[in-house]
């Protein structure tokens, strides 16, 4: 049986605003075995946490944080600069060996030795674009939640972020009253007095 949002929350009269997990971020649905769920009360995460400046500090587990205590949100993207270094110098010694062995006039497995590099070069410095790392946290009072985002979008990051603190606006304003005058954008033009003839 699959677990939706509904079967998570502290209050079942929680309202959900979205769920980050994949390349989605839309209320409802079902979750999966990582997910990040907000709510206007609440953030529950589950999944791989990660923590911050700790090598091979990883951990798995659930999590659930209090709106009102949420600080503030960052996500944070890293390449791998080896893979654009390899694929530098494959192109690099493809280039090379393409000059010299053309001139020494070799066998046909040479020649094709500078074609094969030139791909492995090319393959290498596209990974370099494709192959990022992301880490996405959540900082609230009392610690701070960081988990792997790698297969989500950046847009989609972007955007629960500003779910995340819209729904900090709306939890930490004054109540507003239920039912609320409309307010005219328009100013209203004063039309000034007739002054009395004496």
């Amino acid at each position: 049986m699959a677990i939706t949002s509904r079967d998570i929350f502290v209050q079942q009269n929680e309202v959900e605003l979205a769920q980050l997990h994949g390349a989605v971020i839309t209320p409802g649905g079902n979750l999966g075995a990582n997910y990040c769920v907000l709510t206007d009360k609440r953030v529950y995460h589950k999944g791989v946490t990660v923590a911050l400046g700790a090598k091979g500090n990883i951990s798995t587990g659930e999590t659930i944080i209090d709106l009102k205590n949420v600080s503030g949100t960052s996500f944070s993207v890293r390449r791998f600069p080896i893979l654009m270094v390899i694929g530098l110098l494959a192109i690099l010694a493809g280039i090379v060996m393409f000059f010299v062995g053309g001139e020494s006039g070799s066998s046909d497995l040479m020649s094709m030795l500078p074609i094969g590099l030139l791909v492995v070069g090319v393959i290498f410095f596209v990974l370099y674009f494709v192959c990022q790392a992301k880490i996405y946290t959540l900082l609230y009072r009392g610690g701070v939640l960081s988990f792997r985002a790698s297969g989500i979008p950046t847009k989609a990051l972007r955007a629960f972020s500003a779910c995340v603190h819209n729904a900090l606006e709306y939890a930490n304003a004054p109540a507003a009253p239920v039912c609320e005058a409309p307010v005219d954008p328009m100013p209203v033009e004063e039309v000034p007095a007739e002054t009395p003839v004496a």
